[in-house]
């Protein structure tokens, strides 16, 4: 594709169109074709997300002066993260302009979320150097209005569970919680979705939901009150077996009992990543019962063949933190 198609798109010229060929540059196309990493758009991608942050925070300071610094944090994690960004380079078309390895291309990395994000960071890092701040600001601006006009019209950004263990988890030292897709029921009009978030290969939570992203984030709940529950229980090591057993049986008792009383969650507009996706309890009952197959929180259960181990280890390594 031309470069010329992606200025269209940018609704820009560049003065200096290496910086935008750059910015455009994945790794593995330079594994291919020969030059060395930082001919890629990696170092760019580390400057234009210092540029989001600066431009996102910034508006939501300027626009939401009624909420807390806590508040305007999770606002720009809802904007600055994997998947705001990478429906934001969407918009402009940026995927199809990528230079990719051969691997990549075949395995979908035109479209994939985590590439789209990276070049969407690099692009504005790319605009910042070549025209400046103001630039930059309009294209961050225009590409995440629909996002920021959410949270405008709702006056505070939109609680996330999926952000929120995210934050956890990468607070003491551990990967990127990841979720998976374990089962697809019911009529396709009513299709019931069941998910895992896992933390390396350890499962933390599994919820359900008509939506896949009602299923994340009901996981996501899951496991955020199951470690709720694990700071207030005794050590392990002076329990009994029996006690442990009885623990644990009450401890998934009282999860579910927890997210049954929640109610459903807002669609997904938002958020997960470096930060999250959205999604709100509302407050109301579910509408389905609570032991059925509703919408994110209402239906969602857990499943363990194993008492979680990592629990014992997570609940440690959090204390230290």
């Amino acid at each position: 594709m031309a470069i010329e198609d992606l200025e269209t798109s940018l609704g820009l010229t560049f003065n200096n169109q290496g910086l935008l060929r750059q910015a455009l540059v994945h790794r593995s196309y330079l594994n291919e074709h020969g030059g060395s990493s930082l001919d890629s758009y990696e170092r760019m991608e580390f400057l234009g997300d210092a540029v989001l942050e600066l431009i996102v925070s910034t508006e939501l300071y300027a626009n939401l002066p009624h909420i807390t610094e806590g508040e305007l944090t999770k606002g720009r994690s809802s904007l600055v993260c994997r998947p705001s960004l990478a429906r934001a380079a969407r918009r402009l078309s940026i995927g199809k302009h990528l230079a990719l390895g051969k691997g990549e291309v075949e395995s979908g990395g035109h479209d994939r979320e985590s590439i789209l994000e990276e070049a969407f960071e690099s692009i504005v890092a790319a605009i910042y150097l070549d025209q400046g701040y103001e630039a930059a600001r309009d294209l961050v601006l225009r590409s995440l209005e629909p996002d920021l006009a959410d949270i405008f019209r709702r006056g505070r950004p939109v609680d996330n569970p999926k952000s929120r263990l995210q934050e956890l988890i990468q607070g003491i030292g551990r990967t990127t919680p990841r979720y998976e897709l374990v089962s697809t029921e019911g009529p396709d009009n009513q299709p019931v979705f069941t998910v895992q978030v896992l933390v390396d290969d350890e499962i933390l939570g599994q919820g359900t939901g008509n939506k896949k992203a009602d299923a994340e984030r009901a996981a996501a709940q899951i496991a955020l009150d199951r470690q709720s529950m694990l700071d207030t229980r005794q050590p392990r090591s002076s329990q009994s077996k029996g006690d442990r057993s009885k623990a644990n049986g009450a401890e998934m008792a009282r999860a579910q009992a927890h997210l049954n009383q929640q109610g459903s969650y807002i669609s997904d507009t938002q958020c997960s990543h470096s930060f999250n996706e959205t999604g709100k309890i509302t407050g109301k009952k579910p509408t389905t019962a609570s032991n059925g197959p509703g919408s994110a929180g209402s239906g969602a259960f857990l499943t363990f063949s194993a008492p979680l181990i990592w629990m014992k280890r997570f609940g440690k390594n959090l204390k230290k933190s």
